[in-house]
């Protein structure tokens, strides 16, 4: 079962972000120290919060199970993975702590991703391919129904900003299942994950909001938050160097891992990324995030003469670029 399955532990994003909030405000006045289990459950989700609209045959509210669970869930499941640290003191209770002095609410998708990127890299190298996964079903679902998931949007062209067909819940999940061959189905998710799907990819800066429940694939934010640690020490990087750094962060863009395993388990295939000329077409997902970084001032796309590798970026104004560098030229806030 993964995160987002409305029933797994880690899917309720509103308790994600309330325990986060406030381990990093206890942090602030407690330095170093840890915020008792019970104190953080009892204090900020009383009983009352829990109660069902409905009365009972005594005619008392009655508590609603699920949702009092869910905050105890979220702080289990995230801490477990080491969004939080925890320890316990003398007393035999678990205390818990932000374990990072820079948290902020703004920066919490980051780390999310720090999270599911360690999943996919703990010691550097890529931990499992997609191929062993598809293939071992004894395999944690935890995060990879959901990179999965980002892996296909991230690579078809059914749905972009280019052509204005964006997505909703239940056409993301019609259009991957109807994509993925029958066999398949461990890759893609269902009707129950949906939501969760959309939400997470949303909340980590895969998909924008476009209207009201409807969203483009649009990677810009996740691009961005990984600036500083793509460029570290270096000012500019071949295309080819960038994806490479990029796909070490999860593999699942242009030219990454599982995007070069993907097509195997697809009823269609994306169109032939290669011309006549040895340029590479890259995805248009992508190429929305570098057109608009390029255009927030953060970085410069550059075609250099002495490079042999070259991306043709499919923009939103229907034009070609080609590139062959990326300087990074801006900050990021």
């Amino acid at each position: 079962m993964a995160i987002i399955n409305n029933a797994h532990r880690g899917s309720h994003i509103p308790t994600l972000l309330l325990i986060d909030e406030l381990l990093t405000k206890y942090r602030a006045k407690n330095l170093g120290k840890y915020f008792q289990r019970s104190q953080l459950l009892s204090a900020v989700m009383p009983e009352s919060l829990y109660l069902r609209n409905e009365k009972d045959d005594s005619g008392s509210y009655c508590i609603n199970t699920n949702a009092k669970g869910k905050m105890t869930e979220s702080l289990d499941f995230w801490s477990e993975y080491g969004l939080w640290d925890s320890e316990i003191d003398d007393n035999g209770e678990k205390g818990y702590r932000s374990n990072d002095l820079t948290a902020t609410r703004r920066n919490l998708p980051k780390r999310i991703l720090d999270v599911i990127s360690r999943h996919y890299y703990p010691d550097g190298h890529l931990l499992i391919t997609l191929d062993e996964f598809r293939n071992n079903a004894k395999l944690s679902r935890d995060f990879s129904t959901f990179v999965f998931a980002m892996c296909f949007f991230l690579y078809q062209e059914e749905s972009n900003f280019q052509n204005q067909n964006f997505l909703t819940q239940s056409k993301a999940r019609e259009m991957m299942s109807g994509a993925v061959q029958s066999g398949d189905i461990r890759i893609t998710f269902n009707m129950s994950e949906e939501s969760g799907v959309m939400d997470y990819g949303h909340l980590l800066g895969f998909l924008e909001t476009v209207g009201k429940d409807t969203y483009v694939v649009d990677p810009t934010r996740f691009v961005m938050w990984h600036l500083d640690d793509i460029f570290k020490n270096q000012s500019a990087l071949s295309i080819q160097e960038f994806l490479d750094k990029l796909n070490h962060i999860l593999p699942i863009f242009d030219t990454g891992p599982y995007q070069e395993s993907l097509p195997n388990y697809l009823n269609t295939k994306r169109p032939s990324m290669n011309f006549n000329d040895g340029n590479v077409l890259m995805s248009s997902a992508l190429s929305l995030a570098l057109f608009r970084l390029e255009n927030m001032k953060l970085l410069r796309l550059e075609v250099r003469s002495d490079s042999t590798v070259r991306f043709d970026l499919s923009l939103p104004t229907s034009a070609v670029k080609q590139v062959t560098h990326i300087q990074f030229v801006g900050e990021v806030a």
